[in-house]
């Protein structure tokens, strides 16, 4: 996206920086990367740029603080020549897993979750999302809940 890049201050502190939208969702995600367990996620532009040369998976929506438009986010998994980092049918039963919970179908959500912890034991997100389904079974969203997860901290 667009963003103001160069050194910024005057003779006495100089600064090399970087501003912008972009550069603060960037950071947000990064931060984000902690709270399902992953190392790099991308936003959906990015996937936009590189999903012809890299194996992606979409991991949320979500809400980051300062943000009124929710981003669509993606797990980089590695590069399309290279060997998967976790097995295909994982993938399919994890966006199985995000589509069930996207429409609060909640036992259908967990049934595919569990089933990508069976084939993919390590994987993070399969338990985040179960651990929300708990929390939203008990405490249920508003019927025009649109499956956005708002990130309160940076």
């Amino acid at each position: 996206g667009d963003m103001i890049v160069g050194t910024i201050g005057s003779k006495a502190s100089m600064n090399f920086t970087v501003m912008g939208d972009p550069v603060n969702l960037g950071s947000r995600l990064e931060g984000a990367c902690k709270a399902y367990g992953i190392r790099i996620l991308i936003s959906e532009l990015t996937h936009k740029l590189v999903c012809n040369r890299f194996i992606t998976r979409e991991i949320d929506l979500i809400k980051v603080k300062g943000k009124i438009e929710p981003s669509r986010i993606f797990e980089l998994i590695s590069k399309r020549e290279g060997q998967l980092a976790s097995p295909v049918p994982a993938m399919d039963s994890f966006a199985s897993g995000l589509n069930a919970y996207r429409n609060q179908q909640w036992d259908q959500a967990e049934a595919f979750f569990h089933s990508n912890l069976d084939t993919f034991p390590d994987d993070p997100p399969s338990l985040v999302y179960l651990q929300r389904i708990a929390h939203l079974k008990d405490d249920p969203p508003p019927a025009e809940w649109d499956g956005v997860w708002v990130f309160e901290s940076k």
